[in-house]
């Protein structure tokens, strides 16, 4: 995991005044899609850790107090990326639209919001269409 690091040390040293024009645009472009990126691996592993449990052996009844005590993080918030992670699980499109930088984290639970009142309507193809600048076309989306 050094290598991750090592970026993130290296653009965070840089100055942003140096940016212009589309040196700027193109900076947040991409850390944008490497945030929505880690942020879908982050759930993932999330997932993972929910399902084979490895917090039990420290004395962790749940996932959710495991990561409210290990990333000093609110129970409330614990509990929504614990949600997020498994009904991700449930939706392949909105997971891999996510690990592809397609749509936010935001965009994310909105899905999830709808996939859990009715799961049988997840859509079964992304609605995005990549074309700058970059919108997603929700109309797409079926409604609940």
């Amino acid at each position: 995991m050094s290598s991750i690091r090592s970026a993130v040390e290296d653009v965070s040293s840089r100055s942003v005044d140096d940016l212009a024009g589309a040196a700027l645009e193109e900076e947040l472009d991409e850390l944008t899609w490497v945030e929505r990126a880690v942020a879908a691996r982050r759930l993932a592993l999330i997932a993972r850790i929910d399902r084979v449990r490895p917090y039990v052996s420290d004395g962790f009844l749940s996932t959710t107090s495991w990561m409210a005590v290990r990333y000093h993080e609110s129970s409330s918030v614990a509990t929504e990326q614990v949600k997020t992670a498994r009904a991700l699980e449930q939706m392949p499109v909105a997971r891999q639209a996510m690990s592809e930088g397609e749509i936010s984290g935001l965009a994310v639970r909105v899905l999830v919001g709808a996939h859990d009142a009715s799961p049988e309507r997840s859509p079964k193809r992304s609605p995005c269409s990549w074309t700058r600048p970059r919108r997603c076309r929700i109309g797409n989306w079926p409604t609940p």
